[in-house]
């Protein structure tokens, strides 16, 4: 007579077997839970077993999913639970939203009453949903900008999508912006959104605007004014939420006068207008922006750099920075590569950039002995004045303003 297994030894067998075969899945949770993240399946509830102690689960969920809710019935064999995701706690991504408007405004440095304005003006701007035209000389911060309006509107949680339009080919301006179908053209193995559709609710910023060719103009003109998708290779219109935001460093009416823009492109974009000042314009902002750079890079490198002493300020304002605040950050950097051990000083700076800076002071003192013998020539009349230099009455009043020219008293007004 075949003798029969004790209950307690099968189930005791089972449970061994159920803890090996666990162990050997335990380590391929984090890659499950990677690739759930990756195709944006969020399930409700992840039911999950392990054999070890819950914990290291628990985190893995928690570094994907963020925190969540565990409740279930724990047995010595077999430990079930469910995991819903919760919005993060107030040092999580939530937080940082909450806290993003603020921090995106303070990232935009000076003390100046042009940059002032301009933190001022941007909530205003982004309020609105009409297109947004940046302008600004290179190296301005015009990408901040563009951030800054994302961040500051209602559409914040969406997508910021970023197009650099001087390298968009011309043959692949529209494919790149509105998509294409599978086998739509050689080449097409897959459908592909564009990055108008992959910004739907959110942002696209489109950079350099005046690099887009005529043929991208139009198709962005049509865009604008129905928001309407045409992707190549489908009959059917796709229409979107998608606010453009478009910058560039050129004078697009100059570009209209040479028939390089379209007209009715520039008037379609150029409602939300921010001009952005050049850092000359600006030179109240050097200090605050240099102390912030010393800050930035004191923090990333583990140094304990002073700020700049008193003759190394006058020398920075004295320059002209044709690359604005890209260039004054890039010279603060490179100090950073033989840092000093105290305050920086003129002897701290790029052997280059020193070369650089005593050109530009010798073209400056040229400049300003010029214009005074001028002034004192025509007894102060600026018209008189601007007529001897060959330029503009208010190039003259800029000049005085730039090298803080004070007529004498003994010259009669």
């Amino acid at each position: 007579m075949p003798s029969r297994s004790h209950p307690g030894r099968r189930s005791s067998r089972h449970a061994r077997l159920t803890r090996f075969r666990l162990t050997r899945l335990q380590n391929q949770w984090r890659y499950l839970l990677r690739a759930l993240d990756f195709w944006g399946q969020m399930c409700n509830t992840i039911w999950g077993c392990w054999a070890r102690p819950r914990s290291t689960f628990l985190e893995n969920c928690r570094s994907i999913f963020g925190d969540f809710q565990c409740t279930g019935v724990l047995t010595n064999d077999l430990r079930e639970s469910s995991f819903v995701p919760q919005a993060r706690s107030d040092c999580g991504a939530t937080a940082r939203r909450k806290d993003e408007p603020l921090d995106i405004l303070g990232s935009i440095k000076g003390e100046s009453q042009s940059t002032s304005g301009l933190r001022d003006f941007l909530p205003k701007v982004a309020q609105s949903t009409a297109p947004v035209l940046i302008t600004g000389e290179t190296g301005t911060g015009k990408e901040r900008v563009a951030e800054a309006v994302h961040v500051l509107s209602r559409r914040k949680d969406e997508p910021f999508v970023s197009v650099n339009c001087a390298a968009l080919p011309e043959g692949l301006i529209e494919t790149e912006l509105f998509g294409h179908e599978r086998g739509a053209f050689t080449g097409a193995v897959a459908r592909y959104d564009g990055r108008a559709a992959q910004a739907d609710g959110g942002t696209l910023y489109l950079d350099e605007i005046g690099e887009m060719s005529f043929y991208g103009q139009a198709k962005l003109l049509r865009f604008l004014e129905n928001g309407r998708i045409d992707r190549i290779g489908c009959d059917d219109n796709v229409t979107v939420d998608t606010r453009v935001v478009a910058a560039t460093n050129q004078d697009l009416e100059a570009l209209i006068s040479k028939r390089q823009f379209r007209p009715d492109l520039y008037y379609r974009l150029n409602v939300a207008r921010i001009e952005i000042e050049p850092l000359r314009n600006r030179l109240d902002d050097i200090p605050t922006l240099v102390n912030s750079f010393i800050d930035e890079f004191n923090r990333r490198d583990g140094r304990d750099v002073g700020p700049p002493d008193g003759s190394l300020h006058e020398l920075l304002e004295d320059y002209d920075w044709p690359g604005n605040v890209r260039e004054l950050r890039n010279m603060v950097e490179a100090v950073f590569i033989d840092p000093p051990d105290g305050r920086i000083s003129v002897a701290d700076l790029p052997p280059a950039f020193r070369r650089l800076i005593a050109g530009h002071r010798t073209t400056t003192m040229n400049e300003r002995d010029r214009l005074l013998a001028a002034l004192n020539r025509t007894k102060w009349n600026k018209a008189e004045a601007a007529r001897l230099l060959n330029i503009s009455r208010m190039s003259v009043y800029r000049k005085i303003a730039k090298y803080r020219i004070a007529q004498s008293p003994l010259i009669p007004r």
